[in-house]
């Protein structure tokens, strides 16, 4: 297992060198006038997004585990502005992009996808638990050997950390589009040892992933409605899930319209189960899977067990195997003679 930990960490090196290289190349030679990607944060144990519009500039980008930002949804602002935008994409990037495709909302011809195979993300807090420090102490995260080295804040030395698969994010443990697809080219693919892993089925399966969704459904329907108004009385209404979401692609977004008035903006009760049930709504077989409205929530709304339910409504009502990697015709976007009626 060592031999196979120490192979990885070489790969997770080298498609970092091969994603500078090729956003140079392009840049270089004027095929996009933009490179989206990630770079090192100046503090913290994940990487930001990354702009990168000059070949010098590539030198800064990274990939890896501490890549957990979601960087799909930054393709949109792009769309107005004249050439081509190439994407350093991750499986759940594509799956966003894709969507915005279907949607419309995104010309295919603008965008130049290029596939990253990927191990999973690393989840801050997980890390935090895991070597018993506060997620505001952790400055770096860095993957060795199949575990991770942990720096804080006011120390020079990093101290030995868990296996990078027991501090992944859930949605990377049930992701399984770790291989990305769809695109125009995909960097790595002849690195052995990072292709395996990323070809790994998801650790967690459909059951695993859902128990909470059938956990609240057990509930009855007042401790769902005290369960709920809980979560939700911690919402800032702040439209962070919103605008994270490349789901949530409306040039005029009904939650902030004011003709017609959907939404009141009071953050009482009524107007907080109006304001989520309408998002979860709007995404209800349109949602990627990619978890960025709850990665982003500064209150920890757990937001994808929402998501969640609804995919699973779709997939067992719709027939719809994988509801999250988006099709040219959406379930709830036609009609169907023999749809289920029970509701009517």
């Amino acid at each position: 297992m060592k031999a196979v930990a120490q192979d990885l960490t070489a790969d997770l090196a080298r498609l970092e060198e091969l994603a500078r290289s090729r956003a140079r190349e392009l840049l270089e030679a004027g095929t996009v006038r933009l490179v989206l990607g990630h770079r090192q944060a100046w503090t913290g144990p994940t990487a930001v997004p990354h702009f990168v519009t000059t070949p010098e500039a590539a030198g800064l980008l990274v990939t890896g585990p501490g890549c957990a930002a979601g960087i799909a949804k930054y393709v949109l602002d792009e769309q107005d502005k004249e050439g081509k935008v190439a994407v350093l994409a991750r499986g759940c990037d594509t799956l966003g992009i894709r969507r915005m495709i279907v949607d419309k909302r995104v010309d295919p011809e603008k965008v130049l996808v290029i596939g990253l195979p990927c191990a999973g993300s690393i989840d801050p807090a997980k890390v935090a638990n895991a070597v018993g420090a506060d997620a505001a102490a952790i400055a770096r995260v860095t993957p060795r050997d199949g575990r991770v080295e942990v720096l804080l804040h006011g120390q020079k030395e990093p101290v030995g950390g868990p296996p990078l698969d027991g501090i992944l994010r859930d949605v990377c443990l049930a992701c399984d589009q770790k291989v990305p697809s769809g695109c125009a080219e995909v960097l790595g693919a002849d690195l052995a040892v990072l292709a395996e892993v990323s070809a790994r089925p998801p650790v967690l399966d459909a059951g695993d992933a859902e128990a909470e969704v059938t956990r609240i459904e057990s509930l009855s329907p007042g401790e769902r409605y005290a369960y709920w108004a809980d979560v939700f009385s911690r919402c800032l209404r702040c439209f962070a899930c919103r605008n994270a979401c490349p789901a949530c692609n409306c040039r005029v977004c009904t939650l902030e319209s004011y003709d017609p008035k959907w939404l009141g903006h009071p953050t009482d009760m009524p107007n907080q189960f109006m304001f989520h049930f309408i998002r979860a709504m709007d995404v209800a077989g349109r949602c990627v899977g990619c978890g960025e409205c709850e990665r982003v929530c500064p209150a920890g709304l757990p937001l994808m067990s929402l998501n969640r339910k609804l995919s699973r409504d779709i997939r067992l009502l719709f027939g719809v195997e994988r509801p999250h990697v988006p099709g040219d015709v959406e379930p709830l976007g036609r009609f169907e003679p023999e749809d289920p009626e029970e509701f009517m």
